[in-house]
């Protein structure tokens, strides 16, 4: 989450919106927030209902041992609730291109 903490300021000169959703606590969460200095909000989808919409929830166990686990992921969505651009990857290591959600973003502001 980093990298998009990082790119923060060139999401909000598009007039984009970064939300982040994880399976953890609220209270897991917001010490999560402190520790990287996440400007966005991190929001708890402990029910998994979320993932489960987005079709991001990992039924079995993932490449680190956990089970139930949300697959890493990035949404692009417009304000009519259309997503625009999808990044889905079943190695947690693997994180997506900055770059390539920016000029996501960039499409859809400009269509």
């Amino acid at each position: 989450m980093s990298q998009f903490r990082d790119a923060y300021d060139r999401f909000r000169e598009l007039g984009a919106q970064v939300l982040a959703i994880g399976l953890d606590s609220i209270f897991a969460h917001k010490a999560f927030l402190r520790e990287l200095q996440l400007p966005f909000p991190l929001l708890s989808d402990l029910a998994r209902e979320v993932a489960t919409v987005y079709g991001v929830l990992n039924p079995g166990v993932d490449a680190r041992g956990y089970k139930g686990a949300i697959i890493r992921s990035v949404f692009v969505v417009n304000q009519t609730g259309t997503i625009c651009y999808r990044y889905i990857s079943e190695d947690p290591a693997q994180l997506p291109d900055v770059e390539e959600v920016l000029e996501a973003v960039r499409e859809v502001v400009e269509a």
